[in-house]
């Protein structure tokens, strides 16, 4: 299991985490082996707001992503097409599930060398060790450890 962290723009982050957005689109190489992503809510929120788990990740030129995504990708065709205004080639992240982290973990806080992912990173070690003990059952999420480590005994 390889996990990663994105940092994603708050309307889009939102938008996976309501089941909105089904699928995740990507300028950059993804590895094809990660099945678990940590949302990095960017802008002015700046924290890890939840994940999602990993359907497919399809690589291709972008008109193709649209053609098989344009439904549930969560972006209007305006939207798409400036992102890939200057790319001949895209990723989708196809979702199968995401989980909403309640209350929002400020990783600058609970992780000692936190840094923002330009595209994407995977986990260090830290952060894979606590994410693994949160994320306890692959399909939902277990958030009494997170809970009462930020509440106390």
């Amino acid at each position: 299991m390889k996990q990663v962290i994105l940092a994603i723009r708050p309307k889009f982050a939102e938008a996976i985490l309501s089941g909105k957005k089904k699928c995740e689109f990507r300028k950059a190489a993804f590895p094809k082996d990660v099945d678990l992503v940590i949302i990095y809510c960017s802008k002015n929120v700046g924290k890890i707001i939840g994940w999602f788990r990993v359907k497919r990740c399809r690589t291709g030129k972008p008109e193709d992503l649209w053609r098989l995504h344009e439904l549930d990708g969560g972006v209007s065709k305006n939207e798409f097409d400036e992102y890939y205004s200057d790319s001949n080639s895209a990723v989708c992240l196809e979702i199968r599930c995401a989980h909403r982290l309640d209350p929002p973990i400020d990783p600058f806080e609970d992780f000692k060398s936190f840094t923002i992912p330009q595209s994407f990173r995977y986990l260090a070690q830290e952060e894979h060790r606590f994410f693994s003990r949160l994320i306890k059952d692959p399909d939902s999420p277990d958030l009494d450890a997170y809970t009462n480590q930020k509440q106390g005994p």
